[in-house]
């Protein structure tokens, strides 16, 4: 019995120098700071904002016509040309992700003559589609910053000498939001 009652003695020992005291030692006004960490971003609300802006030229070839009294038409002098007045597209891209993009000439119709052409601006007459990706606006970034310009003209020889306003053919915008 004298042993048992020992080593419960010995056990309390241990158990009371291994405690940890529940009293704090030191200056009374001691304090210590922990940094607090956050992660933003997985719940976002995207939202897709674009302006489709066009600016439609006068397209305007100018040509020494002269009036034939059999057919009861202007017919185009010899020599034309077209007054350079360049039509475009502008998509400004207001929104937190990327913007892809496609512009198509389609529709070109030959009944004012079969070489009239809508071409964009520094392409081969045979590019009837640009594509491509308007990048995000940068978080703070100033209005219009991510944006895309395409510029077209019109070219060929009209076969007939007076047209007023007519549809020649159509420019067509599609955006395609990209998945976050």
């Amino acid at each position: 019995m004298k042993k048992v009652l020992s080593l419960a003695l010995a056990l309390l020992l241990m158990i009371g120098a291994l405690s940890v005291s529940s009293f704090a030692s030191g200056t009374p006004d001691a304090s210590q700071d922990h940094d607090i960490t956050i992660n933003v971003g997985n719940g976002a609300n995207h939202v897709y904002s674009a302006d489709i802006t066009f600016v439609t030229g006068s397209f305007v070839f100018e040509t020494e016509s002269k009036w034939d009294s059999t057919i009861h038409n202007y017919i185009p002098g010899e020599t034309g040309e077209w007054n350079n007045a360049m039509g475009s597209v502008t998509v400004t891209n207001h929104s937190d992700l990327p913007v892809d993009y496609t512009v198509t000439i389609k529709d070109i119709v030959d009944t004012y003559g079969e070489t009239l052409d809508i071409v964009f601006d520094g392409q081969d007459a045979s590019v009837k589609t640009l594509n491509g990706t308007i990048d995000a606006v940068a978080i703070g970034a100033g209005v219009g910053v991510e944006k895309l310009l395409a510029k077209w003209d019109v070219t060929g020889q009209p076969t007939l000498s007076e047209v007023d306003a007519k549809k020649l053919g159509t420019i067509t915008v599609t955006l395609t939001m990209q998945n976050p």
